[in-house]
């Protein structure tokens, strides 16, 4: 066991920044996890996925649609107001 750590710290000392960056990504990929703890870090990908995917959709014409109405709203709820209160 120490023989091969030993040899294991040799290898990862001799390796580049590039090749280190590969390493440690693929020790990350292969890490011993449970089922659940996969199950786990898949649904956070999924979940990750479909957030990029909600962030880069296109402004829709939706948005300029609920904007004029709700600026009519605003207008109606300005007009609605009385033009007196009896407190004042």
């Amino acid at each position: 066991m120490e023989k091969a750590q030993r040899a294991r710290d040799k290898r990862l000392a001799n390796m580049t920044p590039l090749q280190r960056a590969r390493y440690d990504r693929w020790l990350a990929a292969h890490r011993a996890v449970s089922a659940t703890g996969r199950a786990e870090a898949r649904e956070r990908r999924k979940q990750a996925k479909e957030a990029r995917a909600l962030i880069e959709l296109p402004p829709s014409a939706a948005g300029e649609e609920v904007e004029r109405i709700q600026t009519l709203i605003d207008e109606l709820e300005r007009r609605a107001k009385p033009r007196f209160d009896v407190f004042d």
